[in-house]
């Protein structure tokens, strides 16, 4: 397996953005990535775009406003981790020999409110179950994960402030507030034992990365 490096990353603010196209969303992040990283598009050998709410050809058409190269454009959709997914398959491919630089993008244009966890809500086992919307899922893990390892809810308020004051910190979050652990706590229940200020809000936006063989950077 060879090194890989990231040698460009750029961002669309986060946020609500009704007006703008995934193209809208995904030009700047990319456009930033490219210029971070020194590298031309007429380099890159292999995009991977992670998104779930777009349409069939969303992803090609994202990736061709930059020039009409012939390259591979793959799309993926894992829910909240369909960035992750892309960026983990575009290093393995890097990884393992089969291209030498490769472009991630994850942009997401979402609706207000919960998340449905099925494409057809009311006809799948997860409805009988009760464990539709997400919510209710990650709450039951988070149940599971307090008793495994005798965590306090507190850890968890914990977590939701140091989040909370990192995105205090990045003009691009969607939210720039610091919260307190007691105004986690003392947050409205959404699934016990979660809190709404420990869910982070549905917002548009987009993140973009270069990333390369440590030969070829």
């Amino acid at each position: 397996m060879r090194e890989v490096v990231v040698m460009g990353i750029g961002l669309h603010p986060f946020g609500r953005f009704p007006e703008k196209t995934f193209e809208e969303l995904a030009h700047p992040a990319i456009s930033a990535a490219l210029e971070d990283s020194n590298i031309p598009f007429k380099d890159i050998q292999v995009a991977f775009c992670g998104v779930v709410t777009s349409g069939l050809y969303d992803s090609r058409n994202v990736i061709q406003q930059f020039g009409w190269s012939g390259i591979m454009v793959h799309s993926l959709a894992q829910a909240s981790g369909s960035s992750a997914a892309a960026f983990r398959l575009a290093y393995w491919t890097i990884a393992t020999g089969l291209y030498d630089t490769a472009l991630v993008v994850g942009y997401e244009k979402m609706a207000r409110g919960f998340i449905p966890g099925t494409v057809d809500p009311g006809k799948s086992h997860l409805d009988v179950m009760g464990l539709d919307p997400i919510p209710a899922r990650v709450a039951l893990e988070m149940r599971k994960r307090m008793k495994d390892y005798d965590e306090p809810i507190e850890a968890h308020a914990a977590y939701a402030v140091q989040c909370s004051e990192n995105a205090a910190l990045n003009h691009y979050a969607h939210y720039q507030i610091t919260r307190t652990r007691e105004e986690v706590l003392n947050s409205r229940i959404i699934a016990d034992p979660l809190r709404l200020l420990m869910c982070c809000p549905t917002s548009d936006g987009a993140g973009a990365a270069i990333i390369c063989s440590k030969e070829k950077a």
